[in-house]
């Protein structure tokens, strides 16, 4: 409610279907009783006593039924009386408080409601920009697929069937923000399912029949802070696998689980392409000497703290380890 206080009674400016609620009386009920009649006895004289801002009881509905309020006050310019004077002038404002007065419980499921409704916008705005990222990021990506259909060198061709499955990679992942509830969490497992289903599809130089193998269940939750980085790397393993590591008909084998805290995330081809590592370091191997996606690969892991390894036995397996630990400040 607001009014506005001046030397004989108070005028009511605002008087909402909340504030009849509140106190039992219609706007024409309550210009007819003075200020002090709606103020509880014990409380009128606090009204304005403590500064511009004052608690104090309200007449609510029923016999002898009084609630809390709010009153705050702003002085305004006066206005000039007839006889050449000044009028002092208050602009009150009335704020039921009654709920967060009530005792620790009323106060607890107000602010539990107020926290609640923040969290709900919050999300809401998160799965709307994950919308939107997955819609620009889809509309690159066909482009990209359209220029390369235009391309007659097969090599230039096979770079942006790369950069295509790089860009889908990411419209992918923020599919799948956009569909879990807490919004920052992707289900790990359900893409990269997705991810090994897509990729021999999508790269054209991959040999005929070549098919990816992939041990992964739905439900195995990351943060997007280690999911982006992740997804990114696993879509290089594989896709460098499908392309140097296997011949017609042969398969990629890959896979992500977590045991005790731990994720494990490799990528295993037929050995196809025999060069060796250079050096013996994991990370220098065949295709890492100047290419884009193992380059892209120690980066990536490097970001989110990993262990990359590799293993060459009948064929080459790359592994990647990262604690799910949060660390300690």
């Amino acid at each position: 409610m607001a009014y506005l206080r001046g030397p004989d009674r108070p005028a009511l400016l605002d008087w909402t279907d909340a504030v009849t609620h509140f106190v039992g009386l219609g706007p024409d009920g309550a210009a007819e009783l003075p200020l002090d009649q709606l103020i509880h006895p014990d409380d009128v004289n606090l009204l304005m006593a403590d500064g511009p801002s004052v608690r104090l009881r309200w007449r609510r509905s029923g016999p002898a039924a009084w609630g809390w309020v709010q009153i705050q006050e702003q002085k305004l310019l006066p206005a000039a009386s007839p006889d050449g004077g000044a009028l002092p002038l208050v602009l009150g404002v009335v704020t039921d408080i009654d709920d967060l007065l009530r005792g620790p419980a009323a106060g607890e499921t107000v602010l539990a409601q107020a926290l609640h409704q923040a969290a709900e916008v919050r999300r809401r705005l998160l799965r709307e920009l994950n919308h939107r990222i997955k819609n620009n990021l889809q509309l690159v990506a066909s482009l990209l697929r359209l220029q390369a259909f235009s391309l007659t060198d097969p090599a230039v061709q096979a770079l942006f069937d790369q950069t295509y499955q790089r860009v889908a990679c990411l419209a992918d992942i923020h599919t799948g923000l956009y569909m879990t509830e807490t919004v920052a969490d992707l289900d790990f497992g359900a893409f990269v399912l997705t991810l090994a289903e897509r990729l021999p599809r999508g790269l054209s130089a991959v040999p005929a029949g070549s098919r990816i193998a992939m041990q992964a269940r739905p439900g195995l939750m990351l943060d997007v802070d280690r999911a982006v980085p992740l997804g990114l790397v696993l879509n290089e393993l594989l896709s460098n696998a499908l392309l140097h590591g296997t011949a017609a008909g042969g398969v990629v084998r890959s896979g992500v689980v977590v045991t005790d805290g731990v994720l494990r995330l490799w990528v295993s081809d037929d050995g196809v392409d025999t060069r060796s590592p250079a050096g013996g370091s994991g990370a220098d191997t065949r295709a890492a000497s100047g290419h884009l996606g193992l380059r892209l690969v120690r980066a990536l892991v490097a970001q989110v703290a990993g262990q990359l390894l590799e293993r060459q036995e009948q064929g080459r397996t790359i592994e990647v380890t990262l604690s799910l630990t949060p660390v300690p400040p």
